[in-house]
């Protein structure tokens, strides 16, 4: 069993690693015509300062921020359809708002961003910020449908989509070949919102196949019945059957009811309508005396039929008519019922069977032949025509009390999310945010300055999110699985293989990173605009931010064992005091050694990182992770041969100038 979960874990960390390997070479060839078409000066820090919020807000989301957060809290949903139409309707009309507020004063936040630039840059600056913002919306939409197939265990799409954003810019970039440098700026920036349109086009067919354009109908309909309004500012209920529902809905949602039933209790009705056995839903309700009045209608007919079996068969098939007729007059225009009747019941009932609170739309109609009876004839003699309400009298009606006790399911859920989602969010945005500070400082610096940051923490980035970010994406499941059945040992072992991995892999890189740092630069990034002094600066850059690369990407493994144990507040208060450590750090370092004093400063808040997630992990656990050996002495003598060999390839390869 234990050979098998590694298997698992080894294949899920290489369609991951593909994935973002694919998403990076592309990334890389962006930047490659970036640099050959625009150069390092100021047009290219104006563009690299426009995209950086809505970057970073890209790399906090799609690094887990969002998906920590809402994944769990989709999956414990009982009203999923309601519960992810209304994230996605908040988020939405936050990040429009944001966005329209950007474009009215992009002036001042274009400031915000590089404070360091003067007047003349700002004024230039300002209509490129506004045109990045409106990628925030993009993303959001991006990372939600990403997240909501993740949950049907579809990956490759969140795993390939960013390619998409870097050939649209990559294209872009090509189109401006040519072109004045601010003309260039201006067409890199709409490559970057056609880049995310694509990115959302991506999305569409998986979501239409996995069935979940019909989760967001229903989720529709629930919220109508509901209310939004209700929902965000009604009242909690009380603790007798009105109050916070959720300790009464268990994981196997067995007690929930349907969609059609919510539909036909939100019309104006008699108050025996309200009374419903949620364990075994039933569109048709009746009080006792039209109930009992049902039963001596069906005795008589099955008396009277009972002599003919064609009769009987006939008046059963009427009855079944009658009461098919009666059930699409009580649901109305609200649920179309007109398929319903042609398929069985399982079909029905597994309407949407992965998403618990949209089920059973048809199934009210699967009852017995004399129930239907019954209740055919209870309706015609029993049913009387009711006045419609004014205009006035629906405005101020109550809710019913089915569609209270929906809204304040659906709140609770929406607050259980939040509270999961600011920590998360701070948690995994440390190293993105301490990146944007250092652009924020970097503006103040020499011309180039955040051009040099821009190039260096992308091929940083490339080995942190092959190998560290791939292989906490796929240990992180079996961790969780593992201490949530008490199995504390397992998850050591699995830890313990993940550590000595990615320990080799990323000291491997780390040290050829290092010492390899001015050919890496200058195979890559010296074309074009991009000089010989732009490659000696970008290269000392690079020499810092590599110094960070194994405390960064280890302290990932063990920050998974807090996330696993619901410690995510623990988790965002480490990653919020390393951040403060980085800061000082820079505004130190900058003073003396320039942009490489910011990539450094960023590389020893992330030893400060790693040491007080290992405290909070505990040294214990952690002596028994690196109590190994046979792993040392490997790892030891593989690094002993990789100084001689690149010392020796350093020596007779000389780059030409």
């Amino acid at each position: 069993m234990f050979f098998k979960r590694i298997f698992v874990l080894k294949k899920a960390f290489l369609t991951n690693s593909s994935g973002i390997l694919c998403s990076r070479v592309f990334g890389f060839l962006r930047d490659l015509s970036m640099a050959n078409i625009l150069g390092a000066g100021v047009y290219s820090d104006i563009f690299f300062v426009a995209f950086k919020f809505p970057n970073l807000f890209r790399r906090i989301f799609g690094e887990g921020a969002f998906t920590q957060s809402f994944l769990p809290s989709f999956i414990a949903s009982s009203k999923k359809g309601a519960f992810s139409v209304l994230v996605l309707l908040l988020f939405s009309c936050a990040l429009i708002g944001f966005s329209l507020l950007v474009v009215a004063f992009s002036g001042a936040f274009t400031k915000v961003l590089a404070l360091g630039f003067d007047d003349e840059l700002i004024k230039l600056a300002s209509p490129i910020v506004a045109i990045h913002f409106w990628y925030l919306f993009l993303v959001f939409l991006v990372t939600f449908f990403s997240t909501l197939l993740q949950y049907k265990q579809h990956f490759w799409v969140s795993a390939y989509n960013t390619a998409l954003l870097n050939i649209a810019m990559i294209c872009a970039l090509l189109f401006a070949r040519g072109s004045d440098e601010l003309a260039i700026v201006y067409i890199a920036s709409y490559g970057v919102l056609v880049g995310g349109v694509a990115q959302i086009a991506l999305h569409i067919y998986p979501l239409y196949k996995l069935g979940f354009m019909r989760l967001f109908v229903c989720g529709v309909r629930e919220l109508r019945v509901a209310g939004v309004g209700r929902v965000l500012f009604g009242k909690k209920l009380d603790s007798s059957g009105r109050d916070s529902v959720l300790g009464s809905h268990s994981a196997d949602f067995g007690d929930l009811e349907t969609t059609a039933d919510l539909m036909s209790s939100s019309a104006p009705k008699s108050p025996k309508n309200y009374e419903s056995n949620t364990a075994t839903p039933r569109i048709l309700e009746e009080d006792n005396q039209s109930s009992s009045r049902a039963d001596e209608v069906g005795v008589a007919i099955h008396n009277q039929n009972a002599d003919s079996s064609l009769e009987a068969m006939d008046c059963h098939a009427t009855a079944t008519a009658a009461s098919r007729n009666d059930r699409k007059n009580t649901i109305g225009e609200k649920v179309d019922s007109s398929n319903a009747h042609n398929v069985s019941k399982p079909q029905a009932e597994g309407f949407c069977d992965d998403f618990v609170g949209c089920q059973g739309v048809g199934e009210g109609i699967y009852l017995s032949g004399n129930e239907q009876a019954h209740a055919a004839d209870s309706r015609k003699s029993a049913q009387k025509p009711t006045p419609k309400p004014s205009k006035a009298e629906s405005t101020n009606q109550k809710p019913t009390p089915k569609a209270a006790k929906l809204a304040s399911t659906i709140r609770s859920e929406l607050g259980r999310f939040f509270k999961q989602f600011l920590p998360a969010m701070l948690g995994s945005s440390t190293a993105q945010i301490a990146s944007f500070i250092d652009t924020i400082l970097a503006s103040f610096l020499a011309s180039g300055a955040i051009s040099y940051l821009y190039y260096a923490n992308r091929i940083f980035q490339l080995p942190l999110a092959i190998f560290a970010i791939a292989i906490s994406t796929a240990l992180f499941p079996m961790v969780a699985k593992a201490i949530k059945a008490n199995e504390h040992q397992k998850a050591l072992i699995a830890m313990k293989k993940a550590f000595w991995f990615l320990l080799f892999m990323l000291l491997f890189c780390a040290v050829g990173g290092i010492m390899l740092r001015e050919q890496i630069i200058w195979l890559l990034y010296e074309h074009g605009k991009f000089s010989r002094a732009d490659t000696l600066e970008c290269a000392m850059v690079f020499a810092g931010y590599m110094v960070g690369l194994v405390p960064f990407g280890c302290a990932r493994i063990f920050s998974l064992y807090l996330y696993s144990r619901s410690q995510q507040a623990l988790a965002a208060k480490i990653s919020a005091i390393s951040l403060l450590v980085g800061v000082v750090f820079s505004l130190v370092l900058m003073q003396f050694l320039g942009a490489f004093g910011l990539a450094l400063a960023g590389s020893l808040s992330g030893f400060v990182l790693f040491a007080l997630t290992i405290r909070a992990f505990g040294f214990g656990e952690f002596w028994a992770i690196i109590c190994a050996r046979n792993y040392a002495l490997l790892l030891g003598f593989m690094l002993v041969c990789e100084v001689l060999l690149l010392a020796l390839w350093l020596h007779y390869i000389q780059i030409p100038h």
